[in-house]
């Protein structure tokens, strides 16, 4: 008995009884001399670890899941962390990988493993063998473990529409809901329109003291809510910034209160740095380690990056962790929020985001006094505002999701179908329209704009090479040099970037004018820059 209490006391120090109940333990415990046996002898070995796999699947100790090409487990955090860039909150769910030191203490406390000793005349306890457990973890493919696709912590709607309520694994969306002592309150089942009504004003309430600059900017934050929920239902879902012209105006504090209602603490979060190895690394970091929202704070430089567009648009990302060199895939079902003043997107992320805008319109924001402590009041309430955002969704779902007046959002058609298209139906303006200023804002178009309007004003509908537009640049004409120097990296005016240049943004639409490829003329590329009224 002596052997089980150090490994439990192993298991516990690991952080392990985060994910159980009172109740699983004491079942666990209790049922000690009902392990199932396995015998250790030569030429068993997958016959012995494949028992030993289903044994530790139907035992109720801590469970192990499938995750990608791994074996994972749930901890929670002990303490706060901070580390390279990434921060952290204690008591957060952490998807942490497998190791084979765990995996035997976890074997030894789901299975008695004997062996026969002559000496003893019989079979005797022992610990499995260190093969055991790297056999086990190798058996990608194979295992019978239960995939993982994330943590929740509070009910949600799983993308059919139904309610996931029931602490535990949930087969149907390899979702497993550990509320922690958070008890929440049922979600009806087929609620109503005025019940949804009724809980969109509760959650108005919440946001009540933020000085949106206009309704748009409410339905975003209103968006954000809802969708740091459900995100984990959805394919994919766009990524919400939280932007004001001046520091102190509230938008930090409006990301945590979306946090708070999903998870009960701060997100995750993360500083931007614009260095694309360094950002994904650190991205793929936060979502391997199942982060339910994600933030960049404070945001001073304009928002791009090919890793942050692939993981909004896709539903898993590759790469290597910080520190490590093992490539590894994660699911990227993370609510993803951003905060900064005057944030601008840049480039393809433009079609990936939506912006909430506030103004609090005075010198010094900081100053301002509240009726409320908001992060207080949002934790006391924290079960009744779950419960108002999913009767939201289920009411709209149980109405038959009838069609909404709304553009297509071309990417997310499974999220514009549930939250978006939920607040259109209790009169709420579209959270889309806030496109329309982030893709007036973006640096990149504005630039291509110009270099545009230069090449129409100096070749007309002429065909032209990348050569020719050097020349002509360097030669004399001001304004298409100028548009250049602006757009291309370095501002360097040679034929080689001028032509990377053309062909990353041949046939996109700005300002009425698109550049377009024409072919090859004597092996060289020759471009035309069209008008929209002579286009088929």
């Amino acid at each position: 008995m002596k052997q089980s209490e150090d490994i439990n006391d192993t298991l516990r120090k690991d952080g392990v009884d985060g994910v159980r109940t009172k109740h699983d333990r004491a079942k666990r415990f209790n049922s000690e001399a009902d392990r199932p046996v396995v015998e250790i002898v030569g030429d068993r070995l997958v016959k012995n670890i494949e028992a030993t796999e289903a044994a530790i699947i139907a035992d109720s100790g801590a469970p192990i899941f499938q995750r990608g090409q791994m074996l994972v487990r749930i901890v929670r955090l002990p303490r706060a962390e901070s580390q390279d860039g990434i921060r952290r909150s204690a008591n957060a769910p952490t998807i942490c990988a497998v190791t084979s030191e765990w995996l035997r203490c976890r074997m030894n406390e789901a299975v008695r493993f004997r062996k026969r000793d002559s000496r003893a005349k019989g079979l005797v306890d022992r610990d499995p063998p260190f093969d055991y457990a790297t056999a086990l973890l190798s058996r990608s493919g194979q295992w019978k473990f239960p995939p993982l696709l994330a943590v929740i912590e509070a009910p949600t709607l799983r993308q059919d529409g139904t309610v996931l309520q029931v602490p535990g694994y949930d087969d149907t969306t390899g979702l497993y809901f550990d509320p922690g002592a958070m008890v929440f309150e049922s979600i009806a089942e087929n609620p109503t329109r005025e019940d949804a009504l009724q809980s969109l004003d509760d959650l108005v309430d919440l946001l009540s003291g933020f000085p949106f600059v206009d309704d748009v900017a409410q339905s975003v934050a209103l968006a954000a809510l809802l969708t740091a929920l459900t995100r984990r239902s959805f394919p994919t879902a766009p990524m919400f910034l939280f932007d004001a012209p001046t520091r102190a105006s509230g938008k930090s504090l409006l990301a945590k209160a979306v946090a708070q209602v999903a998870t009960g603490r701060e997100a995750a979060g993360m500083t931007y740095s614009g260095d694309p190895d360094e950002e994904r690394k650190r991205l793929v970091s936060l979502l391997a380690a199942g982060d339910a929202v994600l933030l960049y704070d404070n945001i001073s430089t304009p928002l791009e990056g090919d890793a942050l567009c692939t993981a909004l648009t896709q539903q898993t990302i590759q790469d290597r962790r910080l520190g490590q060199t093992e490539m590894i895939t994660v699911p990227t079902c993370a609510c993803f929020l951003g905060t900064g003043n005057n944030l601008r997107v840049r480039g393809d992320l433009t079609t990936r985001v939506l912006i909430c805008r506030i103004d609090p319109q005075v010198e010094h924001p900081e100053e301002r006094s509240f009726d409320r402590d908001l992060l207080a009041f949002t934790r006391d309430r924290r079960a009744s505002l779950v419960r108002a955002a999913l009767t939201i969704l289920r009411a709209y779902v149980v109405a038959g999701r009838p069609a909404q007046p709304i553009k297509p959002f071309g990417r997310f058609e499974a999220w514009s179908d549930l939250p978006r298209a939920a607040l259109v139906w209790l009169a709420r303006p579209d959270p889309c329209a806030s496109r329309e200023m982030i893709e007036r804002d973006d640096p990149i178009a504005e630039a291509l704009g110009f270099v545009l309007k230069a090449l129409f004003d100096k070749f007309g509908i002429t065909r032209f090479t990348a050569a020719e537009v050097m020349r002509e640049a360097l030669g004399g004409a001001a304004t298409l040099q100028q548009a250049l120097e602006a757009a291309l990296p370095r501002g360097e005016i040679k034929a080689r970037p001028i032509g990377h240049y053309l062909r990353h943004h041949k046939d996109r639409i700005v300002g009425g004018l698109r550049i377009r490829d024409t072919g090859p003329y004597q092996g060289t590329i020759r471009w035309v820059v069209e008008h929209g009224s002579s286009w088929d």
